[in-house]
């Protein structure tokens, strides 16, 4: 049945949705009237808002471009003596050892007693 119907509504030009036509709605108010109260106002607002974002940086800004890569940074140890980590797991008693003749004279001891008397007094 439905194809018949569809047959029918085509033949007799039917099927085809007619816009319905409306009545413009009169206005008795003017047309500055009938705007948005604030336009320019906020127009205005808006470019001011606009122009200062061109200007924060020293550059203008440009919409549309690659931003430029950063150049890289070393990090926090910049400057600072590279430490082999080896070293930084020894202990106090190892380093020492390590750098005995920093510490210890290899000069001969002698002890400075004052004369006639004895070392043990």
């Amino acid at each position: 049945i439905s194809n018949n119907v569809r047959d029918y509504l085509r033949t007799h030009k039917l099927d085809v949705k007619k816009p319905v036509a409306t009545k413009p709605v009169k206005l008795k108010s003017s047309l500055r009237a009938s705007s948005p109260f604030d336009v320019a106002e906020e127009r205005m607002r808006q470019e001011r808002k606009w122009s200062k974002l061109k200007r924060v940086h020293k550059k203008d800004f440009i919409a549309g471009t690659k931003a430029p890569e950063p150049q890289y940074q070393r990090g926090i140890n910049d400057g600072s003596e590279y430490i082999d980590p080896r070293k930084l797991g020894m202990s106090t008693k190892e380093l020492y050892a390590k750098q005995k003749e920093k510490f210890v004279s290899n000069k001969p001891f002698l002890m400075a007693v004052k004369s006639g008397r004895l070392f043990d007094e």
